[in-house]
């Protein structure tokens, strides 16, 4: 644990890594709970262009991903 608080930038695929179809993994939110309390900040990235940057953002919002 103590190299993962070393780091500051955390990049986080999307579809597969942190839901699947509309659910969030269980570790999801914790997860990014944690980087935010050890000063870290998270982008979300995917492969997927199947959807426009917008859907993507709606879908963070509706999953209750804090995206700020």
């Amino acid at each position: 644990m103590e190299k993962l608080k070393q780091k500051k930038l955390f990049l986080l695929d999307m579809d597969g890594t942190i839901y699947l179809d509309n659910d969030l993994f269980e570790g999801t939110l914790p997860l990014l709970k944690y980087i935010r309390e050890i000063g870290g900040k998270y982008l979300f990235l995917t492969n997927n262009s199947s959807k426009s940057v917008s859907a993507y953002i709606e879908k963070s919002k509706n999953n209750v991903i804090d995206t700020t």
